[in-house]
């Protein structure tokens, strides 16, 4: 995996990095879709503002958001996905976020279901409905790049489905090629997130590609690791 990072960041095309380690490159590039909150304060990120205060969880919410889809731009120009959609969440007004609209040249959905899985569901499946595959990822990963996603994309080609699992035991991004349902049954914001996940997939006979596990900022701890990633990667 580092060496496919390595390779990326020396400037390899991402698309020839998804062939060296599936052996294909994705024919229809996926829709990307990421699930968002308009940057308001005391809406986002209210775990870690109990800590750092509501305007810096703001601010390092919006900061990583931007991180994210400038990384969704990087893989629709370099062919990776497709369309990118940024799909809020029913309480965000769409209005608040034209400006990432604008800037990043995305359409702008409004998230419908009775859970985070129904919510999740609904969204592949309208993608996989306009025969497209569909990846669905969030906005607080330090650890998306170009790469990762066409690994992403790439598994999609030959397996129903593909996912990135979080270190704390959910999951960072899944994919869909088929519409299937592993999102019913499941205990959100747990760490049994992943494994009932897993077992989802085996019940429906689907077969899925697992990706390196990622982590996301949520807590103070998560907030000072990625400060530190940002110091280092700013020093080198």
């Amino acid at each position: 995996m580092w060496a496919l990072r390595w390779a990326y960041w020396r400037g390899a095309d991402p698309r020839d990095l998804a062939r060296r380690y599936y052996g294909v490159v994705p024919r229809d590039p996926p829709t990307l879709q990421v699930f968002a909150k308009a940057p308001v304060p005391g809406r986002v990120k209210t775990r870690l503002a109990r800590t750092i205060g509501t305007d810096a969880a703001t601010s390092a919410y919006r900061a990583l958001a931007e991180r994210t889809l400038a990384t969704a731009v990087a893989a629709r120009r370099a062919g990776v996905v497709g369309a990118i959609e940024l799909w809020l969440d029913p309480e965000s007004d769409p209005a608040a976020i034209t400006a990432w609209r604008d800037r990043y040249g995305v359409t702008i959905e409004t998230q419908a279901g009775d859970d985070l899985g129904g919510r999740m569901r609904n969204a592949l499946r309208s993608s996989i409905a306009r025969g497209r595959p569909a990846l669905l990822i969030g906005t607080d990963v330090p650890g998306y790049d170009v790469a990762y996603l066409a690994r992403a994309a790439a598994a999609l080609e030959g397996h129903d489905a593909v996912i990135g699992p979080a270190e704390y035991g959910g999951y960072v991004l899944i994919g869909l090629a088929q519409d299937i349902d592993v999102f019913a049954g499941v205990r959100w914001s747990t760490p049994e997130v992943m494994a009932a996940t897993r077992a989802r997939f085996a019940a429906a006979g689907a077969s899925h590609v697992e990706l390196p596990p990622l982590w996301d900022v949520d807590t103070v701890d998560d907030f000072l690791r990625w400060h530190d990633r940002r110091v280092t990667t700013v020093a080198s």
